[in-house]
This record gives structure tokens, C-alpha cells and sequence, in this order.
């Protein structure tokens, strides 16, 4: 993927047709840049009064931290696999999360622990 552009190319083209009346299409050749890219910049400016690159990828947080108080009570039970509360989540609230999802979500709580598997073996069934 590439780099956005400089803001500083970005407010030279805008500057071209903003004050020196020049057209998007003009600015455009005459800056190197696509002539939509000096559209959008304009049409940006135009709109926002800045001509600063959107934020790219996706926003910081985690869908189901919105149902973090469903998913500590669940966490109590020490039994609790990330499939059954995968499907706890899908059956009762109606929300999907991956297991890798659930796992980055309840590292981040503090929630995981170690299972002592000797002890599972020596209790019975």
C-alpha cells in the first residue's frame, strides 16, 4: 500500500486553485498528482478547511468490549472455553467474535490463566 502525500503538496495544489484561481484539472498537471486527487483535496478543503489524509485502517478497540460485564461473568466459571463463550455470545446477545478476537480481548482483561492439566486428568469424570 502506498504513503498518503505530503501536506504540504496537498496545500500547494489547493492553494493553486483556491487563490490563484487556477482549475483542479491545471493544478493537477502542473503538481504531478491524478487530476480526482486534486479534486477530492479541494473538494476536502472546501468542506472541512483541511486537506490533511483521512486515518486509514481500522479504529483502536474491540467490538465486544461493549459486552465486557456478559463476558467476565461468564470468565467466573473457571471451565469456560473460548468455543462456549463464542456461543454464548452468539446465542444470547447475537454478536459474532472470532475466538482469536475473544482471545486478544480477555489476554488484554487479564482474564487467562494456565489450566493445570495433571489435576484434570487425576479428577474423575
Amino acid at each position: 500500500m502506498g504513503r498518503a502525500y505530503s501536506n504540504d503538496l496537498r496545500k500547494r495544489v489547493v492553494r493553486a486553485v483556491e487563490n490563484e484561481g487556477m482549475s483542479a484539472s491545471a493544478a493537477s498537471r502542473r503538481f504531478g498528482v491524478a487530476r480526482s486527487t486534486a479534486i477530492l483535496w479541494v473538494q476536502r478543503y472546501r468542506q472541512t478547511g483541511d486537506v490533511s489524509a483521512s486515518r486509514v485502517g481500522r479504529p483502536k478497540g474491540m467490538k465486544v468490549a461493549a459486552y465486557t460485564k456478559f463476558i467476565m461473568t461468564k470468565m467466573k466459571n473457571k471451565d469456560t472455553t473460548l468455543d462456549i463463550l463464542q456461543d454464548a455470545l452468539w446465542e444470547e446477545c447475537g454478536v459474532y467474535a472470532s475466538r482469536t478476537l475473544l482471545h486478544r480481548f480477555i489476554q488484554a482483561e487479564g482474564l487467562s490463566y494456565k489450566k493445570n492439566r495433571a489435576r484434570q486428568r487425576a479428577e474423575p469424570a
